[in-house]
């Protein structure tokens, strides 16, 4: 209920600012992933409810319901013997490839250079049509 009222408000406030409406549309999973390793992504996919989109102009943001890493693991540098802190640092993702009238792909991908895995659980989106 709160979700649509939001929807609503900021659809209300986009007709409003620009004088015609907008699509906007939330979408909610719990479905997650988890990268493997430096420099890796992995994917979790998002489906539109609702009327389909008309085409695939639209921006998307997300937010991760919970993320894990192995925040502040000690890893051992090869070669030199001394050790570093991992920071677990990630990124998501939306290029307009991973995006169809009614699903988006988002990329979780791994900013660590240290093989961190990063496991995301679950996302909230928000999308307006341009």
């Amino acid at each position: 209920m709160k979700r649509n009222l939001a929807c609503l408000l900021l659809s209300l406030a986009l007709t409003t600012a620009y004088g015609f409406g907008q699509t906007v549309k939330y979408a909610s999973t719990n479905s997650g992933c988890t990268t493997n390793g430096e420099n890796y992504y992995c994917t979790i996919q998002i489906t539109w409810s609702g009327t389909a989109f008309s085409d695939t102009n639209y921006g998307v943001v997300c937010t991760p319901k919970s993320v894990s890493a192995a925040y502040g693991t000690v890893v051992d540098i090869p070669g030199d013997g001394t050790q570093e802190l991992d920071d677990g640092a990630f990124s998501l993702v939306i290029p307009d490839a991973n995006k169809t009238t009614t699903t988006t792909t988002v990329k979780v991908v791994s900013l660590s250079n240290m093989g961190t895995n990063i496991t995301v659980t679950g996302l909230s989106c928000i999308a307006v049509h341009n």
